[in-house]
């Protein structure tokens, strides 16, 4: 684990989302040490004009606002350096793929704890 949902407006121009999750998922095992196979991804689109900055909606993403919004859930026990790591490789590859700049990336890092986890066929507890 770490599950990465990354939410943004339509993009301006095609990409392939899915080659697009596969790179994330590499270079964030790359950068972390964390097994490519225990790290997930998955993209949501905001529908156009549902993403309102002050009072500003938009039909499509833009360079310097309506910020992609990427929420991590990570098991319990990660040190601050280890999340901090992540949510820069992941912010890295999304300003690169998006051309956006990375300032103008949003990401949260929620922490759950053991035995709130249920995967593999059973509730997940620290080791």
């Amino acid at each position: 684990m770490p599950v990465i949902c990354i939410k943004t407006l339509p993009l301006n121009r095609p990409i392939k989302i899915n080659e697009v999750l596969r790179k994330l998922n590499l270079k964030v095992s790359e950068d972390t040490g964390i097994e490519a196979n225990q790290i997930w991804s998955y993209w949501q689109f905001i529908e156009r004009h549902l993403y309102a900055v002050g009072d500003s909606t938009a039909a499509a993403i833009q360079p310097t606002s309506h910020s992609p919004i990427i929420e991590i859930t990570g098991f319990e026990g990660k040190s601050h350096a280890m999340i901090e790591l992540l949510m820069r490789s992941i912010a890295g590859v999304i300003s690169q793929v998006l051309e956006i700049e990375i300032t103008n990336i949003f990401i949260t890092y929620n922490e759950v704890r053991s035995g709130r986890v249920f995967d593999g066929g059973e509730v997940v507890r620290e080791k």
